[in-house]
């Protein structure tokens, strides 16, 4: 399979390449406009922001899509990549990375050379899922052998239990305090909104949407919202599936956008602001959706240098909204 890469970023052509590799693809850098000889579609188009900066990211999005018709698009940017990046998403990108703060391969960033490319783990994250069906849990993103365990929480009264558990679990395999904090709130938020956002009844309408999140829940017997953690070394995930799948795109967007939005207010069907807090706490966020069946929220950080290294490493974003055959 190849991937077609549009950037003038030797650093992103270099991360592009090697990680295409590594996952069995073939990397080739395309110009905007020119005409390629005729053959299968590339599987992907990575997409460089930062390759016109006097163009705006929707502008460069949609010329790629009418060179390439209907092959998905991964966006990378390194500058205002927050802005521009949720600018592209809002505009129907499923996928996107944050460039590195600083190279990949060595040395500093510096005002002449610009941010790093792309983090190569986000990097195989994405070219992974594209070229496989979707799996369920952490399997795809972490190494064979990874230690970890999966629980089963029916009612919030039981989630602090299962926090402290993961918490726990962290600190035993040599964790830092302020990671494995991180990773216990994590879980809590993604409990949070499996909880009180997911639950819907069979038309639709949500069931605990607006209760005070003070207030104690309870699922059937057969709605226990699933999770699972593991760590492999050199990144540390959390996975949890709750059995409603009715996260919708545009509100999950809206949502992912509210940066800063700490102020009380009514959340959207499926997605409540703890998914932004999770984003912002991780390296790499994939939501998986099978509406009206499952969510999965997968969420990923890197462990095996120090929490500066992890947050220069940037943040990648995936959606990947399941389509049935009627």
């Amino acid at each position: 399979m190849r991937l077609a890469v549009f950037t003038r970023h030797a650093p992103t052509l270099q991360a592009v390449t090697r990680a295409a590799t590594s996952a069995g693809l073939t990397a080739e850098q395309r110009t905007l406009g020119e005409r390629a000889a005729a053959a299968a579609a590339p599987a992907v188009a990575v997409v460089d922001l930062d390759l016109d900066l006097s163009a705006t990211p929707t502008s460069l999005v949609d010329a790629v899509s009418a060179q390439l018709p209907r092959v998905p698009i991964l966006a990378v940017a390194g500058t205002a990549p927050r802005t521009r990046l949720f600018e592209v998403l809002a505009h129907g990108v499923d996928r996107v990375l944050e460039k590195r703060r600083t190279p990949i391969f060595g040395g500093q960033a510096t005002e002449a050379t610009g941010p790093g490319g792309p983090d190569p783990f986000g990097l195989f994250c994405v070219f992974r899922s594209m070229a496989r069906e979707p799996t369920a849990g952490l399997e795809p993103y972490l190494l064979a052998g990874a230690a970890g365990f999966s629980g089963k929480v029916r009612a919030t009264e039981e989630r602090d239990g299962h926090v402290d558990r993961v918490r726990a679990w962290a600190g035993e395999l040599g964790l830092k305090d302020a990671r494995a904090h991180r990773l216990g709130l994590v879980l809590e938020e993604l409990f949070m909104n499996a909880f009180y956002n997911a639950p819907t009844t069979a038309g639709g309408t949500a069931r605990f949407l607006m209760q005070p999140r003070n207030e104690p829940v309870t699922l059937e017997a057969h709605e226990g919202i699933r999770y699972q953690v593991g760590c492999d070394g050199t990144h540390v995930g959390v996975c949890v599936e709750d059995p409603f799948g009715s996260l919708r795109r545009g509100p999950l967007i809206t949502r992912m956008c509210r940066k800063g939005a700490l102020a009380p207010a009514p959340d959207h069907v499926g997605a409540g602001l703890g998914l932004l807090t999770t984003y912002e706490a991780v390296n790499h966020l994939v939501f998986t959706v099978d509406p009206g069946r499952r969510t999965e929220v997968t969420a990923l950080l890197h462990v095996a240098g120090s929490n500066r290294e992890a947050q220069s490493r940037g943040q990648g974003l995936e959606l990947r909204f399941l389509r049935r055959s009627a």
